[in-house]
């Protein structure tokens, strides 16, 4: 690990460095001249097919992460030296700037949120940004799900640390790389590996909070690792991107053409087929009034394995005169539900 710091006029941000690499587990994702191969063909049929093209590019634009990618380095500068200002200081956390590199060679930024006073292998969270959501939006603010986790764990005993970090091609991660679904697979795959293998936190002490297409991205990495027994939190997230995008059009014409176009584009994250593979104790949180999900929502897969599961519609009342109930941050249902989250994820 290399360390060094990012200094501005008025303040300087700890900074922590790793590599990550191609490990058994994540063999199926290391490039083969075989793959290159059909990836040369698959490009030049999408070529000849323009209809193909335009169906393969309108599928990333609705599924990839986004988030400030199209802004210049200059601003994307001024925004995390922003973000960091306000967790500077701060006498809960030490909030360090994290860069991990990928096995295929791609910068990911994040923030590695050090509960102060507590060894560096305790219990850690990681958590996944929603589509079109930042690490600077989901920490850089107090209206979002992923601040109140924090905040519960802030004024309580609970010792855990927390890492966020921001999708290739994303946010902070504004390096160009290649899209695909294999790229978030490895992203999450380092981060992982930058929290077991440099901050030395056992299996059983690395969990997951995904919202959303997050969700998703933490259940695609998690299949892999039977070995990671930590808390497993999917929050108002789908069964499969198929299913979430048939459930939002109504004439069975368009949920064909929908089912085959993410198919096509190869960016079908399969959540109900991954679940029996994910280990350790699963919660899912999810409202059914959730104008996104809708029908796709997990609740019914998680009831059917007997693994625990938060209705908000359940939860009272709501705080907020205007919301949506698949971003509304879940305390706004019920104070307590941080709380409840946070002892489901340390078993106290």
């Amino acid at each position: 690990m290399a360390t060094a710091a990012v200094s501005s006029p008025s303040f300087t941000i700890p900074k922590m460095e790793f590599k990550a690499k191609y490990t058994p587990e994540i063999e199926h994702l290391k490039p083969t001249t075989k793959k290159k191969i059909l990836e040369i063909a698959y490009n030049v049929f999408s070529v000849l097919i323009p209809i193909l093209i335009f169906i393969r590019i309108l599928v990333k634009a609705a599924v990839f992460p986004a988030g400030f990618g199209w802004k210049s380095a200059k601003k994307i500068q001024i925004k995390e030296n922003q973000f960091y200002k306000k967790w500077k200081p701060n006498k809960h956390f030490e909030v360090r700037k994290i860069t991990v590199t990928t096995p295929d060679g791609v910068k990911i930024q994040g923030t590695y949120f050090k509960k102060r006073g507590v060894e560096s292998n305790a219990d850690t969270l990681i958590y996944f940004n929603a589509n079109a959501m930042t690490s600077s939006d989901t920490f850089g603010s107090n209206s979002t799900s992923a601040f109140s986790l924090l905040n519960e764990t802030a004024k309580s005993n609970r010792n855990c640390h927390f890492v966020t970090f921001d999708y290739r091609n994303s946010g902070f991660s504004n390096e160009s790389s290649a899209w695909s679904k294999e790229a978030l697979e490895l992203d999450a795959e380092s981060i992982y590996q930058f929290v077991r293998d440099e901050l030395l936190v056992p299996e059983d002490k690395i969990h997951t909070y995904g919202h959303s297409l997050g969700g998703g991205i933490s259940a695609l990495f998690r299949k892999n690792h039977p070995e990671a027994t930590g808390a497993f939190v999917s929050d108002r997230s789908f069964t499969s991107i198929v299913n979430c995008a048939k459930s939002n059009v109504n004439s069975q014409c368009e949920k064909v053409f929908t089912s085959f176009s993410i198919r096509y584009s190869k960016w079908n994250i399969d959540t109900e087929n991954y679940w029996n593979h994910i280990t350790g104790n699963r919660l899912v949180i999810y409202h059914p009034n959730d104008h996104i999900m809708k029908k796709s929502h997990l609740a019914s897969l998680a009831k059917t394995n007997g693994d625990k599961v938060i209705d908000l519609s359940d939860k009272g009342r709501v705080n907020y005169p205007h919301w949506d109930h698949h971003c509304t941050r879940i305390d706004a249902y019920n104070e307590k539900i941080p709380e409840i989250v946070m002892d489901f994820i340390l078993k106290t």
